[in-house]
C-alpha cells in the first residue's frame, strides 16, 4: 500500500532522519523521541527550557539526560550542551548550534525492549512513600547513559518493593554492572537478589562486598599467572580453592607458590587438589610463614630416614634368625 501526504493541508515541513524511525522509535522512550523531534523542528530558533517544558509538560523527564543521550548516539552535536546546560541555572535559553554539521549516523546500538506507549508511573506500585522513584530513574539513566525502558522501570520498582535493598545500593549495583560490561536488567535483578540473601543492604556493606570481589579477581589473576595458566579462564572449583587459600587459610602468595613448587617436584604437573592437600596440612600445623615451612622440612626427612633404618635393621635381624634356625634343624637331622 502506497501512502502519500496531503500537501494541500501542509504549509511547511522539516526532515527527520530515517534512522530515527528505523532504529529508535520502538526501542527508546517515546518522550525522548518527542523531545528530539521538537528540537529538530526548531533548528533555526533559540528556544528556552521553559518553552520545552510548557510544550510537553513531562514531570518525570530530565531534559539534560535526553540531550546527552542523543549526543551519545551521534544524533545531536556536542555543541548543543553549551547553551542547554547553561539554561538550567542562568538564562534558560537553549541555543541549537552547528546543525549544518549534524551527523545522522547512529552510533552504539541500543539493546532494550520495546516500551509500552501508554506507560504511567502511577501504575507502578511503590510501597515506601519516602522513595522518590522518579529521581531514582533519573540517576540510573545517568549511570547507563541511556533512557530506561518500561520493563526496566517495573523491575527497578519491584526490586525496591520486594527486597531490603536501599536506593543508593541499587545505584551501586548498576554502576558495578556497567563496570564489568554486564548491563542488563536481569543481571541487575540477580545481583540484588543475591545481595538481599547475604543481607548486603547498606552502602557500607555493599562497598565492602565490592572490595572483596575486586580482591578475589586480583587473586585469581595472580594465581593464574603463577601457575602458568594463560590460555584459559579458571573454573569455578579452581576459584573456590583459591578463595579458600586466601580467605579461610589466610595464606600469602609466597606460601601458595611454595606449595605449587612442591607439587611440581612431587608429581610433575599442576594439581589444585594436591596443592590444596599441602596447604590444608600446613594450615592444620599453624604454618603462617615460609620460615615455618622451611623448619618443618628437615623434621619430615629425618623421621623418614629413622623409620627406614629401623625397619631394615629389624628385617635383617629377623631374617638372620630364621635362616640360622632352619640350618640348625637341617644339620641335626643329618
Amino acid at each position: 500500500m502506497n501512502l502519500f501526504l496531503n500537501f494541500d493541508q501542509i504549509e511547511t515541513n522539516f526532515s527527520i532522519p530515517t534512522k530515527i524511525v528505523d532504529k529508535y522509535i520502538n526501542t527508546v522512550d517515546y518522550k525522548y523521541i518527542n523531545i528530539l523531534i521538537y528540537l529538530l523542528r526548531n533548528i533555526s530558533n533559540n528556544i528556552s527550557i521553559q518553552n520545552v517544558e510548557n510544550f510537553f509538560k513531562y514531570q518525570d523527564i530530565d531534559y539534560l539526560i535526553v540531550i546527552k543521550f542523543w549526543i551519545k548516539e551521534n544524533i545531536l552535536p556536542k555543541t548543543i550542551l553549551n547553551g542547554f546546560e547553561k539554561s538550567f541555572s542562568d538564562e534558560n535559553i537553549i541555543t541549537i548550534k552547528n546543525f549544518d554539521n549534524l551527523k545522522f549516523e547512529v552510533g552504539e546500538s541500543i539493546t532494550s525492549n520495546p516500551i509500552e506507549k501508554n506507560f504511567n508511573l502511577n501504575n507502578i506500585k511503590q510501597e515506601d512513600p519516602s522513595i522518590d522513584i522518579k529521581e531514582i530513574y533519573n540517576h540510573i539513566e545517568q549511570i547507563i547513559s541511556r533512557p530506561i525502558t518500561y520493563i526496566e522501570k517495573t523491575t527497578i520498582t519491584s526490586i525496591l518493593n520486594s527486597t531490603n535493598i536501599k536506593p543508593d545500593v541499587l545505584l551501586m549495583v548498576f554502576e558495578y554492572c556497567i563496570k564489568i560490561d554486564k548491563m542488563s536488567i536481569r543481571y541487575v535483578k540477580s545481583i540484588c537478589n543475591d545481595w538481599n540473601k547475604k543481607n548486603i543492604h547498606t552502602h557500607e556493606l555493599a562497598e565492602e562486598h565490592l572490595k572483596n570481589i575486586q580482591q578475589s579477581k586480583s587473586n585469581y589473576y595472580n594465581i593464574s599467572k603463577m601457575f602458568g595458566i594463560n590460555n584459559r579462564t579458571l573454573s569455578e572449583w579452581e576459584k573456590n580453592y583459591i578463595d579458600k587459600w586466601f580467605t579461610d587459610f589466610n595464606f600469602s602468595q609466597d606460601i601458595i607458590k611454595e606449595a605449587y613448587n612442591k607439587t611440581i617436584d612431587n608429581i610433575g604437573k599442576i594439581s589444585f587438589p594436591y596443592i590444596n592437600k599441602i596447604l590444608s596440612d600446613w594450615n592444620l600445623n599453624n604454618i603462617t610463614s615460609l620460615d615455618q615451612v622451611s623448619d618443618i622440612k628437615p623434621k619430615i626427612k629425618s623421621t623418614k630416614k629413622t623409620n627406614i633404618k629401623k625397619y631394615n635393621k629389624n628385617n635383617i635381624s629377623s631374617f638372620s634368625e630364621g635362616v640360622f634356625d632352619k640350618l640348625s634343624e637341617t644339620v641335626s637331622k643329618l
